[in-house]
């Protein structure tokens, strides 16, 4: 198997994945939260989108406020979902 400088976020995720499969959203925070605390990343928009999709199903709409603030300054393209979030939180 090569090594790769990636390697660590690639295993979050795939954990961040099952987790979120098999029900457990607190495991599937932390490993997104992983992801997200290493800061610029091939992953780190697929991460904050999870946490705010697990944030939002949960009901904590703080934490799923800032995701999508995050998101889109990364991404234009989630301000539109920012700004209809704003409307119902």
């Amino acid at each position: 198997m090569h090594d790769f400088d990636h390697q660590h976020i690639y295993k979050w995720l795939a954990a961040a994945y099952l987790a979120e499969v098999t029900g457990d959203d607190d495991a599937a925070l932390n490993n997104y939260q992983a992801i997200v605390d290493q800061g610029e990343s091939p992953l780190l928009e697929e991460a904050l989108n999870r946490v705010a999709f697990l944030c939002i199903r949960t009901g904590d709409s703080n934490a799923a406020m800032l995701a999508l603030t995050v998101l889109a300054e990364l991404n234009p393209m989630y301000q539109t979902t920012l700004d209809q979030f704003k409307k119902v939180a």
